[in-house]
């Protein structure tokens, strides 16, 4: 029994331990216009592939390019 305790303690320790280095570690929301270059042309962010893929998907040319490209 005393050895089931050692390795809950220890599995326990590891987890608390690895929660807070992630907590840690999380990212962190940026401008990031201040990381474009000064002479940049064209500045594109995007904070949410999937919605931009969501958008571009659900588009009517999307659908027929989608069903000739099935063969129906």
């Amino acid at each position: 029994m005393l050895i089931v305790r050692r390795v809950l303690f220890v599995v326990f320790v590891l987890a608390v331990a690895v929660f807070a280095w992630l907590w840690w570690t999380r990212p962190v929301r940026v401008d990031m216009a201040a990381y474009v270059p000064a002479d940049s042309l064209i500045y594109f962010e995007a904070n949410s592939l999937p919605e931009i893929v969501s958008a571009v998907t659900s588009t009517d040319d999307w659908r027929e390019l989608r069903t000739r490209a099935s063969g129906a």
